[in-house]
C-alpha cells in the first residue's frame, strides 16, 4: 500500500475519544483509565506494524516523523500509566499477548484507578497539575506527530 493511501488510515486512529476526541485528560470525564490504556496500546501495537512501510518507503520526514509519532505515544501510555492509577499491580509486558481483547482490561483492572472530582461546569474533572500536565505533554506531541505525517502528504 502506497503511504499516501496508508497516512490518512492512520489518522484515523487518532479520531477516537483517547486522543483528538479529548485531547486534554481532564476532559475525560468518564474517567475509564484503564480502558484509555488499551485504546493507546492498541493503536501503538498497530503503528509497530506499519513501521517498516515508513522504513522502506517514506521520506527522511516521514521516517523521522513516524520515530517521534512511536516515542511520544509510548510516553503518552506511561504517563498515563503513572499518574492515573494508584497503584501498579501488574507490568504491562505480562499482558501484551492481551492487548485487543477484553483480558486486557480484567487483567489491568488489578491497578487501582485513581478518581477525580469533577469540576463545576461538569466538562472537566479536578486534576492535580502533577498527573495532567506530563500526560498533556505527549498527548499533544501524539497529535502533533499524526499531523505532521498527515500534512506530508498534502501536496
Amino acid at each position: 500500500m502506497p503511504l499516501e493511501s496508508l497516512i490518512p488510515l492512520l489518522g484515523n486512529f487518532f479520531e477516537r475519544m483517547t486522543f483528538k476526541g479529548e485531547p486534554k485528560i481532564e476532559t475525560c470525564t468518564s474517567q475509564r483509565w484503564t480502558e484509555r490504556v488499551h485504546s493507546a496500546r492498541l493503536t501503538y501495537e498497530a503503528l509497530l506494524i506499519f513501521e517498516p512501510y515508513f522504513v522502506q518507503d517514506g521520506t527522511s520526514l516521514q521516517k523521522k516523523v513516524y520515530q517521534e509519532l512511536l516515542l511520544n505515544i509510548s510516553k503518552y501510555i506511561d504517563r498515563m500509566i503513572l499518574g492515573l492509577f494508584e497503584e501498579r499491580k501488574i507490568e504491562l509486558s505480562e499482558i501484551d499477548d492481551l492487548i485487543g481483547t477484553q483480558e486486557f482490561v480484567i487483567k489491568f483492572k488489578e491497578n487501582k484507578e485513581r478518581h477525580f472530582v469533577l469540576n463545576d461546569n461538569g466538562l472537566t474533572i479536578n486534576m492535580e497539575a502533577k498527573y495532567r500536565e506530563p500526560i498533556n505533554r505527549y498527548l499533544k506531541k501524539t497529535l502533533g506527530s499524526i499531523n505532521k505525517l498527515v500534512k506530508s502528504i498534502e501536496k
